[in-house]
């Protein structure tokens, strides 16, 4: 809204310079008014790659070198990061043989399936969402559309925001051992960290 009016006043400037100024006062107001407007679209500029910064190799690739049909792999996850006596929590990844933090990609509902499909989203046909990885966040998404999503998905609007179901199925009800107690943690307190993206 502030630069809306900024830039009125830019345009009105430049107008009353123009057309009813005196002729030594004209090539200042018309002067003042394009200094404001050009000053408004730097501040803008910059404060948009400030508010994007961690994601401008995305923004770069999607805008200016990807096709418009082409498509960007998403895989949208969480890690805890347990910590005790200098020890970090790992358990074992039930697809590969390795340890990990505990955590997983989010899951799909029924409101994200419905953004998802006017995203034009397609499932990652190599990693199949089935069994325990139903519905897991591994997607394409067309370069068209990539920067609609991660807005869309950084509101937390209609997608999954509660971490318990992971901590409780890797950690609790785990294949390998039951490594928590239910009764010991009926919930968690957790705090965020940091956001990750990488291309």
């Amino acid at each position: 809204m502030r630069y809306i009016f900024q830039l009125i006043l830019s345009a009105v400037l430049i107008f009353i310079g123009s057309q009813f100024a005196s002729e030594e006062l004209r090539p200042e107001l018309v002067r003042e008014g394009i200094i404001l407007i050009l000053t408004l679209i730097v501040v803008d500029l910059i404060g948009a790659i400030y508010r994007n910064y961690n994601r401008m190799r995305l923004i770069i690739k999607c805008w200016f070198l990807a096709r418009k049909d082409e498509d960007i792999r998403f895989s949208m996850s969480y890690l805890y990061r347990i910590k005790v006596n200098d020890k970090y929590l790992l358990v074992k990844n039930s697809n590969w043989n390795h340890y990990q933090f505990v955590g997983s990609k989010y899951k799909r509902n029924i409101y994200t399936h419905r953004i998802l499909k006017d995203l034009e989203a397609k499932d990652d046909l190599k990693l199949k969402t089935c069994g325990p990885m139903k519905d897991d966040s591994a997607i394409f998404i067309p370069a068209k559309n990539a920067i609609k999503f991660m807005d869309w998905f950084n509101t937390k609007k209609d997608r999954e925001i509660f971490h318990w179901r992971e901590f409780y199925e890797e950690s609790i009800e785990g294949k390998a051992t039951h490594i928590l107690s239910r009764k010991s943690f009926p919930y968690v307190n957790y705090n965020y960290m940091s956001s990750v993206i990488t291309s």
